[in-house]
């Protein structure tokens, strides 16, 4: 995610809801928070779910319906979810949400029929291609070739998230 060209217009979010058939009073998958620093400046970050390498949700799950794909996507199967929110709990982004199927989040599209690898719909979207998507390794020579030195965002759960 490269705040530096992310003009907050959201269209990664309107990709997401189409994409997945979010319904209007459901919570996104995706969503823009806005940072105002000190100095006046303003930046926008678009967020869903970090993809941890130590994903919190999947090992507070009690129904077992949440899981690490080999490929590092954290997936749900709402069949087995039993909405005790112990997800919501654990997770240090606040990205698992509820509908009346139960935990909803970012799977990266598997489910609206994008192949494991490809770009999801968030990152097709984006006008200013301010979001990457791809292996860790990559992303990371992408980002320190922009900007330098960089680091993951620090957690206890390893996030797969790189900001720039």
């Amino acid at each position: 995610m490269d705040s530096r060209v992310c003009a907050g217009c959201a269209s990664c979010v309107a990709a997401c809801r189409e994409a997945n058939s979010t319904p209007d009073d459901c919570e996104a998958r995706r969503r823009i928070i806005s940072y105002v620093f000190d100095r006046g400046e303003s930046r926008f970050v678009s967020v869903s779910c970090m993809h941890c390498a130590q994903p919190a949700c999947v090992a507070v799950c009690p129904a077992g319906a949440i899981t690490k794909r080999a490929d590092g996507i954290v997936e749900v199967d709402q069949s087995r979810c039993i909405g005790c929110k112990y997800c919501h709990a654990s997770c240090p982004f606040g990205v698992p949400h509820y509908t009346s199927l139960g935990m909803d989040k970012c799977d990266c599209c598997l489910g609206a029929g994008i192949k494991p690898g490809k770009d999801p719909y968030c990152v097709q979207a984006c006008p200013a291609k301010a979001l990457q998507y791809g292996k860790l390794e990559d992303l990371h020579r992408r980002a320190e070739e922009a900007v330098g030195k960089v680091g993951l965002l620090e957690s206890p759960t390893e996030p797969s998230f790189y900001l720039t």
